[in-house]
């Protein structure tokens, strides 16, 4: 399964890669939101799921949203409300 993923530390800057596996993809235009990228990882079992937590530390996992194609994994890494 494929996630788009972000760095809390980092907020949404396109440009800095949020981690390792990281890899940027074209978001095709949806609705009214135009064509982008993102950071997407893929993890397929809760094995790779549980590594990558033991690699980054905490994370959280949200649905998609309306702009973005997968569902999200945030490494929160730093203090947000």
């Amino acid at each position: 399964m494929k996630f788009c993923v972000t760095r809390t530390s980092e907020g949404f800057d396109e440009e800095k890669r949020p981690c390792d596996e990281s890899e940027k993809v074209v978001i095709p235009k949806k609705g009214n939101y135009l064509e982008h990228t993102e950071w997407v990882v893929e993890i397929n079992t809760i094995e790779e799921l549980m590594a990558f937590c033991k690699k980054y530390g905490d994370i959280i996992i949200s649905e998609q949203s309306c702009e973005m194609k997968f569902n999200e994994i945030e490494i929160y890494d730093d203090y947000r409300e």
